[in-house]
């Protein structure tokens, strides 16, 4: 066994950056990747007991419940863990949800003009990527710039999306199929852009999961409380999970009312980094971290307007059913491209979970 220190602990679900005078094993294989900024550690070195993390009973309740490391945004609840983006205290803004789409478009176009590199833009199918593509096209469009951009696709992408991909990107913009997992797909030298962080300003899976509860917009107490005792068959549990996320749901920018606001709010403040980095850890490679947050990977959605558009929704109390939701995104989609029925039907799918099997790696 070797010893070696490594520096500051955050985390990625994916990796961790550790703090600077924590000390860690290493053994002989090649499994804890680092750069002059960051340390990733796969979570096969926490199961081989290569590394040990102390969390509270509680702490492991509300990971385990949502299926997810608990990084608490607000600062409120310690997961030992760095926080990279805060939640804006200012969420003041009068930019519609397209506008932000705008924005976010133009600077993505700007960033890879300035570095002169091709846009590969990874598109499921689904509300989130497709929502990213239209922008990004429409952007490089006004410019005559079009041919930056190609499109990463896999079959499963096609099916999603039959009619956009058949009448749209087949006749306008260059793509390549692809086989999961993802990174085979990937390449360090150009900016990839996804749709990741779209289900955290709706809520994702732990919203969309419960939609269909007749409760879902009533007083979140009670029909929170039961989601939590089906999870774990306890009563305790669903005491201690309560107590133990008080203080960070009081740190919510408004009131969280219903059982959608507090799901959300789990979603968007806990969930946010984990999702920053899922993808990012899946191109790890015997110890070869290609892409970075921010330098040649970037999150459509991972843009401060998208947060405060994201507030400002809840405050407003939005509601939405399995057809409605997120259906700013699809009226967006509609305006460039009038497919009725994905306007009126298309639901939320797990597509993610589609690309990326066959990964060597799984980080904590």
């Amino acid at each position: 066994m070797i010893q070696i220190v490594v520096h500051h602990l955050v985390q990625r679900e994916n990796g961790l950056m550790v703090d600077k005078n924590m000390l860690l094993k290493k053994d002989n294989h090649n499994i804890i990747y680092s750069d002059n900024f960051i340390v990733y550690i796969p979570y096969k070195a926490i199961k081989q007991k290569v590394i040990s993390l102390e969390f509270n009973q509680n702490f492991l309740d509300i990971c385990h419940f949502f299926n997810t490391f608990f990084i608490d945004r607000t600062k409120n609840i310690d997961s030992k863990i760095y926080i990279l983006d805060s939640i804006p205290k200012n969420y003041n803004s009068s930019y519609s949800f397209d506008e932000v789409c705008d924005i976010s478009a133009k600077e993505i176009v700007s960033k890879a003009l300035f570095f002169e590199t091709e846009i590969n833009l990874l598109w499921s199918g689904g509300i989130d990527s497709t929502t990213a593509l239209i922008a990004i096209y429409k952007e490089l469009k006004s410019i005559n710039k079009t041919e930056y951009l190609k499109i990463i696709l896999s079959k499963e992408s096609i099916e999603e999306f039959e009619n956009f991909f058949t009448n749209f990107i087949k006749k306008n913009i260059v793509y390549k199929i692809f086989t999961p997992p993802i990174f085979t797909a990937l390449n360090k030298n150009n900016l990839t852009i996804t749709g990741e962080l779209g289900d955290q300003i709706f809520g994702g899976n732990m919203v969309y999961d419960y939609m269909s509860r007749a409760d879902i917009f009533d007083n979140w107490r009670e029909p929170f409380s039961d989601i939590v005792y089906r999870k774990f068959k306890y009563l305790n549990k669903v005491d201690s999970c309560i107590d133990f996320t008080q203080s960070f749901m009081k740190r919510a920018p408004f009131e969280l009312k219903s059982l959608y606001d507090v799901l959300w709010w789990f979603s968007f403040a806990s969930k946010w980094q984990v999702v920053q980095f899922t993808l990012i850890s899946q191109t790890y490679q015997e110890g070869v971290l290609q892409f970075r947050l921010g330098d040649n990977i970037i999150h459509f959605f991972n843009h401060i307007e998208f947060q405060k558009w994201a507030i400002r929704n809840r405050i407003n109390q939005t509601k939405y059913d399995i057809y409605n939701y997120k259906f700013q995104a699809k009226e967006y989609i509609y305006d460039f491209f009038p497919d009725k029925n994905y306007l009126l039907k298309k639901q939320k799918e797990k597509s993610l979970k589609k690309v990326i099997s066959g990964t060597a790696f799984s980080f904590l």
